[in-house]
């Protein structure tokens, strides 16, 4: 599993096209099925971040390493406002 973080949807979805591009060079492909973003934040207005133009399904809490996070987690910092996830197999 992957996270990656932003600090708003714009950030994000450069992040996600970088990755994307990357995957393309070695012959790899981002499974959008298995790929989620999350929005931490109090704006309930939804994400909208895409892999070769298909638009990511948006959750509102996941487990990582073991622990459970959701968009109404307050403990994680102000910085980390969006994610983005691959879920393994």
């Amino acid at each position: 599993m992957t996270v990656l973080i932003a600090s708003n949807n714009a950030e994000l979805q450069e992040i996600v096209t970088r990755l994307h591009s990357a995957a393309c060079e070695m012959s790899m492909k981002i499974n959008v099925k298995k790929t989620e973003v999350m929005k931490v934040d109090d704006d309930l207005t939804p994400i909208k971040v895409t892999v070769a133009g298909v638009y990511l399904r948006q959750v509102h809490s996941f487990k990582y390493l073991g622990a459970y996070f959701n968009s109404e987690h307050k403990k994680l910092s102000q910085d980390w406002q969006l994610v983005a996830s691959e879920w393994p197999n």
